[in-house]
């Protein structure tokens, strides 16, 4: 192979890289959640970035196993059925996810077949044409919650810059779990807002003494059924009219209600 074929192929590599790069930033635009994501990044990887396949595995806190939840490309039954830990001790925790996982860094594999990390996989990758791969940590929050896995079906290409585009693909990916971990936060935080103020709202209309909330000017902006009782008028009626217009009313009904 000519030095100019070489350089060719390191452009060639490098533009799928930069487009996956590209799509993978336009599928955070797009996508409302992580579950939508994976998927969209998964098949970024395989059909802009020139990889044979891709998934994403997110840590089962509870069993340290890097569980797939999303992947794309050719030959990806094996993933129903595959083990891959994060537990340094555990005869499936050697491998580049694990590591990326548990070292909290990108792990390369220039060599699938030949590597010692890939030994419990290597019969797997070996029949669906795997030959190089890496582990790229995500992380939420700071922390490390799962792994970007690629394979290629050629050995050892993972230069430099290449290195660098899918580390930038992989902190993209995590600047969106973050992004989506605030959303949901809001969300929950809206939702306790609304039934707190459902709570309040009950309370206050089913309270069985008068209560009204006026505005800085002392014109009633509301008030409860019982206030309304007391007086025997509607909302209607006293909306938005000065509260000093029933303030005689109220402590003579008050009056008589406590003294009759």
């Amino acid at each position: 192979i000519t030095e100019r074929k070489v350089a060719e192929e390191r452009i060639h590599r490098l533009t799928q890289l930069y487009a996956a790069l590209s799509e993978c930033n336009q599928s955070i635009v797009r996508s409302p959640d992580e579950e939508d994501l994976f998927p969209r990044v998964c098949r970024a990887a395989v059909e802009f970035g020139g990889m044979k396949m891709a998934w994403v595995g997110m840590i089962d806190g509870a069993t340290q196993q890097v569980r797939p939840v999303a992947a794309y490309g050719e030959d990806i039954s094996w993933l129903e059925s595959v083990e891959v830990s994060c537990d340094a001790q555990s005869p499936f925790g050697g491998g580049s996810a694990g590591m990326a996982v548990r070292e909290q860094r990108p792990v390369w594999i220039d060599d699938f077949l030949n590597s010692p990390e890939t030994a419990p996989w290597r019969a797997m990758a070996e029949k669906s044409g795997y030959r190089s791969s890496c582990a790229l940590p995500l992380r939420r929050d700071g922390e490390i919650v799962g792994a970007f896995m690629l394979y290629r079906g050629v050995l050892g290409l993972f230069d430099d810059e290449q290195r660098r585009l899918l580390c930038e693909m992989a902190m993209d990916i995590s600047f969106a779990l973050d992004l989506f971990a605030r959303e949901r936060e809001r969300l929950c935080m809206e939702a306790a807002l609304r039934e707190s103020e459902s709570r309040f709202r009950d309370l206050y209309e089913k309270a069985p003494l008068a209560y009204q909330s006026l505005d800085i000017e002392g014109n009633i902006i509301e008030v409860n059924d019982a206030w309304l009782r007391l007086l025997g008028r509607s909302r209607e009626e006293v909306a938005g009219t000065f509260i000093g217009n029933y303030l005689t009313d109220v402590s003579i009904k008050t009056l008589q209600h406590e003294f009759p």
